[in-house]
């Protein structure tokens, strides 16, 4: 009985001594069959996702005319940009795709997104690609009919921002209403992923 205590101490220190030979392994975290490569026009042209490994591409869907939803998802986003450094920005491509082709051009879509960040691509594509795109990375958005306004539709739509790693995989997603330090926290921890 008395050498139980210095097996079990033998047991343990193996085990630790195999643990911390082990490589760090990172969580498992993401979301596998969701997300995906896209291509969308900008005023510059074609927007890969792909052109973007190696940076974190914060994703939101929204549309142009929205009257408060995008506003303040984007504003959020915005806020959560700025309180990065210099060196994380550089780290980071935040990308909005209207929703609404029939209204949004790339120009449109790019002067909006860029109202509440400099850094933000505007982008916009047919309908046929966005629906496309919409599939895979589950983002439901359609039109509402308004007859008795100027604007004769709005788009009813699902407020997500996608947070898409350095490798092109979905990492974390934020619900509308998430406040612009938990944004921060999000960008960071992908930053470190």
């Amino acid at each position: 009985m008395k050498q139980l205590p210095i097996i079990l101490v033998a047991v343990i220190s193996i085990a630790l001594g195999i643990w911390l030979g082990m490589p760090e392994q990172k969580p498992v975290t993401g979301y596998e069959h969701l997300g995906g490569d896209f291509v969308v026009q900008s005023t510059n042209g074609d927007v890969k996702l792909e052109d973007f490994r190696g940076k974190i591409v914060p994703i939101y869907f929204g549309f142009a005319a929205c009257p408060d939803v995008c506003i303040t998802a984007l504003s959020g986003l915005s806020m959560a940009l700025r309180s990065l450094s210099h060196d994380e920005m550089a780290q980071i491509q935040p990308l909005f795709i209207s929703i609404d082709p029939d209204r949004d051009t790339p120009a449109k879509a790019d002067e909006y997104a860029k109202y509440f960040h400099p850094s933000i691509i505007g982008a916009s594509t047919d309908a046929e690609n966005l629906k496309a795109i919409a599939k895979r990375y589950l983002v439901i958005y359609a039109k509402v009919a308004m007859e008795d306004s100027a604007m004769k539709y709005t788009m009813d739509h699902s407020s997500k921002i996608y947070f898409v790693g350095r490798e092109g995989k979905i990492l974390s997603t934020a619900s509308h209403g998430e406040s612009a330090e938990q944004l921060a926290k999000q960008l960071k921890a992908a930053l470190a992923y």
